[in-house]
């Protein structure tokens, strides 16, 4: 079966990919599946935690974005981000000024998070039209403790920060500005743009980790995958009510004009946490505190085979999704 852009399905992942881990290895305490940010094992002591993440859905701040996407993932472990390697694959008749601009975003994005750059590859790639940032993030998780997506429990309350669908307002407000201009006013595409400022959820992940069960960075997909992705990771169910969600005005009126779901559109920046009902007051007030927004959008429950979310006045079932901007970029080029 020919394969779509985007995430590779559930699917295909367990019958290709997992199968092949080695899930006995005594040194892997978190390991590869469906929903899981990042790995863990156990060096000497530490829990090291690792990450790989591409850029591929948008061209500007590709380089920034790298670093902020991949770190995410590690801070949503419980972790901080400590070491990036990243390779660069850039298309035939790249010039090469277009290196130094990315290395530039990229060295600006580790000052950010705290992070060094300690390896990497560089090529021009043939076979590829754009600039292509594959990378990696490694950390070490904070007194070991670990909040993977897989541990969800029953009872949990289900706490996004910030508004869906932030990374991908970026792109489409960035990359699309010259298409979008003249439908969109020019305030409300600069305003979107400014979410860029967002997208690193390391803050709020550093505020609630010792609070949280587990944590999540739902990215392809958008907050529906993101979701979906944690029940199954925890073998749980979940009931979310979809009203809750919060949308900005600049995502909602974009996504609009070009008829697509904000609740499944890329969506770093957004952090999805599973809290004990006796730390949610303090979490929620942490984050007050430090002026980020958090919503509680459901709860965790027993039944796996009951992941719900209502929307639209009733209740309907959660699953893997497409993310909206590759349906949005495969459109177009047809």
């Amino acid at each position: 079966m020919k394969l779509k852009t985007g995430k590779i399905s559930p699917k295909d992942l367990e019958k290709y990919v997992f199968k092949l881990v080695n899930y006995s290895e005594k040194t892997l305490l978190v390991p590869p599946g469906i929903g899981m940010d990042a790995a863990a094992v156990y060096l000497e002591g530490e829990t090291l935690v690792i990450t790989t993440d591409p850029i591929t859905g948008g061209e500007k701040r590709i380089g920034w974005l790298s670093v902020h996407v991949n770190a995410n993932d590690i801070a949503v472990m419980g972790a901080e981000p400590k070491w990036f390697l990243v390779s660069l694959l850039l298309p035939p008749r790249s010039n090469s000024k277009r290196i130094g601009e990315i290395m530039k975003e990229i060295k600006k994005a580790l000052g950010e998070v705290g992070a060094t750059l300690v390896g990497g590859h560089t090529e021009v790639t043939p076979g590829i039209r754009q600039p292509i940032v594959v990378a990696t993030m490694m950390g070490v998780a904070h007194g070991n403790k670990l909040t993977p997506s897989s541990n969800c429990r029953e009872g949990d309350y289900l706490l996004m920060t910030k508004t869906a669908g932030i990374e991908g307002t970026v792109i489409l407000a960035t990359d699309f500005y010259e298409e979008l201009k003249d439908k969109v006013s020019r305030e409300t595409l600069k305003n979107a743009q400014r979410f860029a400022e967002k997208i690193s959820v390391v803050k709020e992940a550093v505020l609630i980790r010792e609070y949280a069960n587990a944590m999540h960075d739902p990215t392809e997909g958008g907050l529906v995958n993101g979701l979906w992705e944690m029940a199954v990771a925890s073998g749980k169910g979940v009931r979310v009510q979809g009203s809750r969600i919060p949308i900005a005005k600049e995502t909602d009126e974009i996504c609009s004009i070009l008829g697509l779901d904000p609740l499944k559109l890329i969506s770093s920046g957004s952090l999805l946490a599973s809290v004990p009902p006796e730390n949610i007051e303090t979490v929620m007030e942490r984050l007050k505190i430090k002026n980020v927004r958090g919503t509680i959008i459901g709860r965790v429950t027993r039944d796996p085979g009951q992941k719900l979310i209502f929307l639209n006045g009733e209740w309907k079932k959660l699953c893997s999704v497409r993310d909206e901007l590759w349906r949005f970029l495969e459109d177009k080029e047809k």
